[in-house]
């Protein structure tokens, strides 16, 4: 009996510790908040790529961006290049992936941890521009992204190259990879480079661009102006952007050629397709000879891109059709020279439309990988091309 009361007590104290443990076990302690994400208004990544001929060229719009002045205006603007800084004017290539973060006070910051991570990288693929890309947002978050790409370009036609070259791995961008490997929403795609606002580029990266400025002829790696034009991306004045350009262009080159820039809207480029579809299937193809040289041209190689505006007026003829290219275009400046304007100089859309050259030895594989592109499958192209390709040929 003596030993109840010490009994009692170890009762009490297993109980309370017992309920002490389930009162920790109900109520954690709360976990430190994550510091706020701070989101800077835009992202813009310049992506050159010189391996190649452009080596030079791409480097001197890298001096011009850096050397741009400007406040803490809330952007960040990225510069990406695949090789080594020049050591001279002689110096010639050597592949390097670098990224630097342009400060707005003159100074080119190489980025922490990038070289290392994306040394042994091919930046001429689709998927390691995606990775890298990847980096930069997740580096310099913003409420909106931007994309330049400097280099060679030759619209979709994957009988050429279609957007970068890389003289070392021989490895060029396809658009379709592309689109695929974009891995966020950009407010803009700008090229640098030729041929490359065909209408299926344009479509092929409705679901990853707004804005895609380019231009439908050959660009020159000497007049161009960038730390001109970089001010114009950044506030989204794309249409005074693509005035700036010719502006800077004619004033080096004069008249010497024809050259056009333009800024066109993918938010309603699906609804276009819908409607020329329509107008395929329903009217009559009023062109009588298969001659894609009687239209504006604009050749790469083999390869024939026309004036879009102008191939619809001329397939449609006098119909009056309430579907227009000029309706996606939001900003479009050109200069002409003296030969240019003759029956031809009524197009100059800022848009071009591919037809295959039957006389190219690779006619039938271009077709084929054209049927690849959503702007075939979405737009009456297996329309209008099977009735072009029954005309006499001229």
């Amino acid at each position: 009996m003596k030993l109840r009361p010490k009994f009692n007590s170890i009762v009490v104290l297993i109980t309370a510790l017992v309920l002490l443990g389930c009162k920790r076990e109900s109520h954690p302690a709360p976990e430190p908040e994550p510091d706020p994400v701070i989101l800077s208004r835009q992202t813009m990544i310049f992506y050159g790529q010189g391996v190649n001929s452009l080596y030079r060229d791409i480097w001197n719009e890298v001096y011009q961006m850096s050397s741009i002045i400007r406040p803490c205006d809330g952007n960040n603007i990225l510069v990406f290049m695949d090789t080594k800084t020049p050591t001279s004017i002689a110096s010639n290539y050597e592949p390097q992936n670098q990224l630097f973060l342009l400060n707005g006070a003159g100074d080119m910051l190489p980025v922490d941890g990038f070289e290392e991570a994306f040394k042994d990288k091919d930046p001429s693929l689709t998927k390691t521009l995606g990775e890298i890309m990847t980096f930069c947002v997740e580096r310099y978050p913003a409420e909106q992204y931007g994309l330049v790409m400097s280099s060679h370009g030759s619209g979709w036609a994957p009988d050429t190259k279609t957007i970068g070259e890389n003289a070392y791995t021989k490895s060029e961008m396809e658009i379709i990879d592309l689109a695929n490997d974009i891995p966020v929403r950009l407010e803009y795609l700008f090229f640098d480079a030729c041929y490359m606002n065909n209408i299926e580029v344009v479509y092929e990266l409705k679901d990853k661009v707004n804005y895609v400025i380019g231009s439908v002829h050959t660009t020159s790696g000497e007049g161009w102006q960038m730390d001109q034009y970089v001010p114009y991306l950044l506030s989204g004045s794309y249409g005074a952007l693509c005035r700036k350009i010719i502006e800077s262009y004619k004033a080096f080159y004069g008249l010497d050629r024809t050259f056009t820039y333009a800024a066109i809207n993918t938010k309603e480029i699906e609804g276009f397709a819908k409607r020329i579809k329509a107008l395929f299937a329903e009217k009559e193809c009023r062109i009588e000879k298969y001659d894609p040289e009687s239209f504006n041209e604009y050749c790469y190689s083999t390869t024939y891109y026309i004036d879009t505006k102008q191939f619809i007026e001329t397939y449609f003829g006098e119909v009056d059709i309430d579907v227009k290219i000029d309706d996606l275009v939001v900003g479009k400046s050109s200069i002409f020279t003296a030969d240019s304007l003759g029956n031809k100089s009524r197009g100059y859309s800022g848009s071009s439309l591919w037809l295959p050259n039957t006389k190219n030895s690779n006619f039938e594989k271009m077709l084929n990988e054209y049927k690849k592109y959503k702007w075939y499958q979405d737009s009456g192209a297996d329309i209008y091309l099977e009735k072009l390709l029954k005309l006499p040929r001229q």
